[in-house]
């Protein structure tokens, strides 16, 4: 008889309602809450009031059911081994999932993630004896899916469209959901970056969450008995010269937090640490792919630092034609999803967030820096292959930005 281990999950609410098949069936199964009370209403034993107690509490958004060898207490941990890869793996997912036309001006990461606890929630309110000066709705410092219904844009509306992403996804995930073990040090090392991925989110501050996603992108470069520099400066080849300031952000945020317990003064780093990690597990798949042999991979990275040593460099350090050298040097390298997601490459894009909109065309639309305006097709009058110029319609100016993603116009 199938014991399944029950996962509670936030991040994406799918727009499912009536369930499709039997759960105790199959190797794993997403549910959307409407679907996992129907499973509770049929089950023989009921266990609704424990999934009542667990939406009370935890407020998921989703249950991940996964099948499991040992239900008894002393293996509870064993019981949700398998899971914890799972979780991994689905995040990740969501995470890679296409962006669409019709999600424009959200270009925000989609995880879906372990909930463990109450979303983290740190409203500011600020008082006096004559009335209230300072109020706000919501946190500098929050997960929440990308829009008010809970739902994850048109590439995860419903489960079907997150399962037909898990087949085909990245190797090393097909092989998690497939419930096969690692089979040499490469699967081993991608699996563990996958479970430090989702626990990452067990953060209750921006600080606390950048150094989580910063060491889940250690972890996949790692080497026993080294420098913090020689990881750091895995990290900054596996990126790109073009993202080296918002990684070196990111390097001094996470050591002010894990030394001094120092919050960054930039909320918005946490979602360039979760581009980090991303990138780096992203670029590290495809290069494992092509050599199985960890120590050789890092090798090649090694080799690559020094010849050109990115320690403590900025993008702003490099000449033009310095710069030009390093992305020869890294021509060879997978680029990963700086170059196919908006939110990845806006996450690590050098800046503040509001300004990556004045810089580059998104999705056919840019905002005119002179007075906020969004820019559509109909206000495009030239273009080259890298580069759109638009005619502000309110302030008459012209806009010239960049084309970051050509495959997606």
């Amino acid at each position: 008889m199938t014991s399944l281990s029950v996962v509670p999950l936030r991040g994406v609410r799918f727009r499912d309602n009536k369930l499709e098949g039997n759960p105790f069936e199959r190797l794993w199964t997403l549910l959307s809450l409407d679907q996992m009370r129907e499973l509770t209403a049929h089950h023989p034993n009921g266990f609704g009031g424990n999934i009542k107690m667990i939406e009370e509490r935890i407020h998921p958004d989703a249950f991940l059911l996964v099948a499991c060898h040992d239900a008894s207490a002393p293996a509870y941990r064993e019981s949700y081994d398998r899971a914890e890869s799972m979780i991994g793996a689905i995040c990740l997912t969501t995470l890679l999932a296409p962006e669409h036309h019709d999600d424009t001006r959200q270009y925000s990461p989609r995880p879906l993630y372990w909930a463990r606890a109450i979303e983290y929630c740190d409203l500011p309110l600020v008082v006096d004896e004559q009335g209230t000066r300072l109020s706000g709705h919501s946190s500098w410092f929050m997960w929440l899916s990308p829009d008010q219904a809970g739902m994850g844009g048109k590439s995860l509306e419903t489960i079907a469209h997150l399962e037909k992403l898990t087949k085909d996804g990245p190797a090393t995930t097909r092989r998690v959901f497939a419930g096969e073990a690692p089979s040499d040090e490469a699967d081993r090392r991608l699996e563990a970056g996958l479970r430090a991925l989702h626990a990452g989110f067990q953060a209750t501050s921006p600080g606390q969450f950048i150094a989580n996603m910063v060491s889940a992108a250690e972890v996949l470069v790692a080497r026993p008995d080294e420098r913090w520099w020689q990881r750091a400066d895995r990290l900054k080849v596996l990126t790109g010269p073009e993202y080296w300031t918002r990684i070196e952000e990111l390097l001094a945020a996470r050591h002010a937090y894990v030394h001094e317990t120092r919050q960054p003064l930039v909320a918005f780093l946490a979602h360039a640490a979760l581009g980090l990690a991303v990138q780096v597990w992203a670029v590290m798949h495809d290069l494992c792919a092509l050599e199985r042999d960890v120590s050789a991979v890092l090798d090649g990275i090694d080799a690559l630092a020094r010849v050109i040593p990115p320690r403590g460099l900025t993008t702003r350090d490099l000449s033009p034609a310095e710069r030009s050298r390093v992305e020869r040097l890294y021509a060879g390298l997978p680029r990963g999803p700086v170059r196919r997601l908006y939110w990845v490459n806006h996450a690590l894009t050098d800046g503040q967030p509001n300004d990556y909109y004045e810089r580059f065309v998104i999705f056919g639309e840019m905002l005119c820096p002179q007075c906020t305006n969004w820019l559509g097709r109909d206000c495009v009058r030239g273009s080259t292959p890298e580069t759109e110029t638009a005619e502000c319609p309110r302030c008459h100016i012209m806009v010239t930005a960049t084309l970051p993603f050509n495959e997606h116009r």
